[in-house]
């Protein structure tokens, strides 16, 4: 079976299970977010957390419609479960797969397995798993993942319950994201690695980190993709797509959770001494702009420039010497 998705670029190859051959047991519904269920599930006598994504609504993608790019291609660039394939592709083919949650590949569930997930799921499927008459006998996209022991669900269920205070919740969650000084400097020393890769996360939040390594590339952008050619960055550099103001929003959200551990910590032994981005309050006494944004936007390799051809960057060059 081939790599996925079949457009340019990295691909994540599939999961050595036979459907015929090999036992795959539900065990127990771990939770769900706004792109795929999360499973906990058994594998031929060993547990993994498999995570299945619904059928993308791609025509209901804003980012889509200032794109000229075919159905193949916003799949195979936007969807979700096609944005994890490319960054953990990525990932392995860059020899970093240590910066997160080990993805050993995709499983496609066909009728046998859906029906097997039917009896313990009850979700409405027509609702949930975005059926239509055209994908009908389609196979449901799931990744195989490593089981993390991280009780996100029952801190859920201790917030929901009111055991537990809003502070106490989030700084549960922070214990979870960051168990220590050396855990929280790797991350971010991970996002860095990852940005020098091509990857984007685009959505990072502690729920989205267990021990230090990141759970969820389902909003990622990998290069190459179409909104990392010069016109595309150039023409969107002001409404938030250019990947300068993409990538500062990583470091921002890697740089908040640093801020909250040190903030719980309270103390200067065990705070994480790095940061993405410079602090804030020297910034803002910058008083040149253009220090601001080499300050700003300088710190990281040119990610956006990830495998750009010699034309591609003269082509940057002469649309930033217009503006």
């Amino acid at each position: 079976m081939a790599g996925l998705p079949k457009v340019p670029g990295p691909r994540l190859l599939p999961f050595d299970f036979n459907e015929d051959r090999d036992d795959l047991e539900f065990i127990e519904f771990l939770g769900k977010g706004i792109h795929a269920h999360v499973w906990k599930v058994r594998i031929n006598q060993r547990e993994y957390a498999l995570k299945i994504f619904p059928f993308w609504k791609h025509d209901e993608e804003p980012i889509l419609r200032g794109l000229k790019v075919s159905e193949r291609e916003s799949l195979g660039y936007f969807d979700p479960f096609s944005c994890e394939c490319r960054a953990y592709a990525r990932l392995k083919e860059n020899g970093i797969e240590e910066y997160a949650v080990k993805c050993h590949g995709y499983i496609l569930l066909r009728k046998k397995l859906q029906e097997q997930l039917k009896e313990k799921d009850h979700h409405d499927w027509k609702e949930v798993w975005g059926w239509k008459r055209k994908w009908a006998r389609m196979p449901l996209r799931s990744l195989v993942k490593d089981f993390v022991e991280a009780d996100f669900k029952a801190i859920e269920r201790a917030m929901c319950t009111d055991s537990i205070s809003y502070d106490d919740y989030q700084d549960m969650l922070i214990s979870l994201s960051m168990k220590d000084c050396a855990t929280g400097t790797r991350l971010v020393r991970a996002m860095k690695s990852l940005h020098r890769s091509g990857i984007l996360v685009r959505d990072l939040h502690n729920e989205n980190v267990a021990h230090g390594k990141f759970l969820d590339f389902s909003s990622a952008w990998t290069s190459p993709h179409p909104c990392f050619t010069p016109d595309m960055l150039y023409a969107n550099r002001n409404n938030g797509l250019a990947w300068s103001d993409l990538s500062v929003a990583d470091g921002w959200a890697i740089d908040h959770l640093v801020d909250e551990w040190n903030e719980r910590l309270g103390q200067t032994a065990g705070r994480i001494p790095i940061r993405m981005i410079r602090n804030y309050n020297y910034l803002m006494k910058v008083r040149s702009q253009d220090r601001f944004n080499r300050h700003t936007y300088g710190v990281r390799c040119p990610a956006e420039m990830h495998n750009w051809s010699a034309e591609d960057k003269r082509r940057w060059k002469q649309l930033c010497q217009q503006s």
